[in-house]
């Protein structure tokens, strides 16, 4: 026997955490040994089946919703008594909770994936609202009080070198911005409506674990992280936009790009 038992403590309501975790859509966001996760049935209940499998093309997994007391516990396990996994949730506060991973396996098996890091992040989804982070350029808006509208969380400048390929500006002025997830879509469009297009082709993006939006003028890209594959048609747009390959650099197979040091 084997057993891998786990607590956080959770700035949110124990329904709310319940209810996220007991999501199957939510699983890969702070799993990250998953890749996909659906269930037989919505809303689940006691027998639903969970299938998931992992991001190197590993087999599908399934288990059973075998305990269900909402917003308590469940319990999902495997058919065949070998495996089970139960998520506990107690009230602390109207606004806190703790929550327990509790996994249990019938034979010694290699330690398991899911570790407190796991939690922390679950933690950080949760408390945080999933918020997504990107850059914004000022040079790059047609109407730079757009600005107004977004949430910056600090500016640094670039003094223009010949690898910015913007030699009729002296400086770019970059916004590190933060958008809540449920936000996000509307800030593209906006966005991407507000990116200057007269002398330069210029790009926009912020991007949290799951999601990364990359917005070009008239034109938003949301690629599904778990997906890198999905950068091949984001790049190749930029590129024929004009837009330098070495700034394209959000793709795995771009190398990140800085700008010299000055």
């Amino acid at each position: 026997m084997q057993e891998l038992r786990l607590t956080i403590h959770i700035d949110k309501p124990a329904k709310d955490v319940f209810d996220f975790t007991l999501n199957p859509k939510n699983t890969p966001k702070w799993v990250d040994f998953i890749a996909v996760e659906e269930a037989s049935e919505w809303p689940a209940k006691r027998g639903t089946i969970y299938r998931n499998r992992g991001k190197e093309g590993a087999e599908w997994s399934e288990l059973a919703l075998t305990e269900f007391d909402p917003p308590k516990q469940f319990t999902l396990s495997k058919q065949d008594g070998s495996f089970y996994v139960r998520y506990s949730f107690k009230s602390l506060s109207a606004d806190t909770c703790e929550m327990e991973y509790y996994e249990w396996h019938a034979h010694e098996v290699p330690p398991s994936p899911l570790t407190q890091k796991t939690l922390e992040k679950l933690k950080h989804i949760l408390e945080d609202g999933d918020t997504l982070r990107g850059d914004i350029i000022e040079e790059s808006l047609a109407d730079p009080s757009t600005l107004k509208t977004v949430k910056i969380v600090s500016t640094r400048v670039e003094l223009v070198r010949p690898e910015h390929k913007t030699p009729w500006l002296k400086q770019w002025t970059l916004h590190t911005i933060e958008v809540p997830e449920d936000q996000a879509a509307a800030l593209a469009d906006k966005l991407s409506r507000a990116i200057e297009t007269d002398i330069h082709s210029w790009y926009i993006d912020f991007k949290n674990d799951a999601l990364h939006y990359v917005i070009f003028a008239n034109k938003v890209f949301v690629v599904d992280r778990t997906h890198p594959e999905q950068y091949k048609s984001v790049v190749g747009y930029g590129l024929r936009l004009g837009i330098p390959s070495h700034q394209l650099d959000f793709s795995p197979e771009v190398a990140s790009w800085e700008p010299p040091k000055v």
